[in-house]
């Protein structure tokens, strides 16, 4: 027995050192421990640091889904990006998207119970949606904002978004940020996309930011 605790202890399995050692001087009982070692073979006494826990609310968040909540965010400097060049000079425009934006959108909470509500939809939100309701023939109208983080992912998926309403002759409207989109939408994060499928209830504005595009 003793011959194979000196055998086994000392030995670095897995980055930790073994320690292998009699339980009780009179027993053949045997014990051991593991210790972590550090790449330069010195012990390593620091106990692994877990980080604090993140909580909505009351309750505490899975550290999976809170480890994507530490990420650093993406700096943006909230000014108007290249890609939002073409710009509308009519002071109407914001005040007529806000006032298409929320309308619409008070429009489609009030039926979110209707069964049919979502084969209606009058507004669809993020890359993901509009591309789908562009490749569908749905889309009639879109607002994107002019601040989107500079990032290669989601200059990639607002290029394909871009090239795909030009194609289809759609309008885009680069005249807000997310925060005021998102604000126009009665919601309190920021919207960096919007793709109007149905303007029932909202034809005026809706027309008469048509007419303002046609004019550029």
């Amino acid at each position: 027995m003793n011959h194979a605790i000196e055998e086994i202890n000392g030995m670095v399995i897995g980055g930790q050192q073994v320690i292998a050692y009699p339980k009780h001087k009179n027993n053949n009982n045997s014990s051991c421990v593991m210790q972590d070692k550090n790449m330069d073979g010195s012990q390593s006494t620091d106990e692994p640091q877990l980080p604090p826990p993140m909580y909505s609310g009351e309750k505490i968040i899975p550290e999976k889904y809170a480890a994507c909540k530490r990420v650093p965010k993406i700096p943006n400097k909230g000014i108007p990006r290249d890609y939002a060049s073409t710009r509308i000079d009519d002071e109407n425009v914001v005040p007529l998207i806000c006032e298409m934006l929320g309308e619409l959108m008070r429009l489609q909470i009030r039926n979110k119970d209707d069964k049919n509500a979502r084969a209606r939809r009058r507004l669809v939100m993020g890359f993901r949606e509009v591309a789908r309701g562009i490749r569908s023939h749905k889309i009639k109208m879109i607002i994107m904002a002019n601040n989107l983080d500079e990032y290669g992912a989601i200059d990639s998926k607002l290029q394909d978004i871009l090239d795909m309403a030009k194609e289809d002759n759609l309008p885009v409207i680069f005249e807000m940020n997310k925060r005021k989109i998102g604000k126009a939408l009665g919601k309190t994060i920021k919207v960096g996309i919007v793709g109007i499928q149905n303007a029932d209830g909202a034809h005026e504005p809706f027309k008469k930011l048509k007419k303002l595009m046609g004019a550029y």
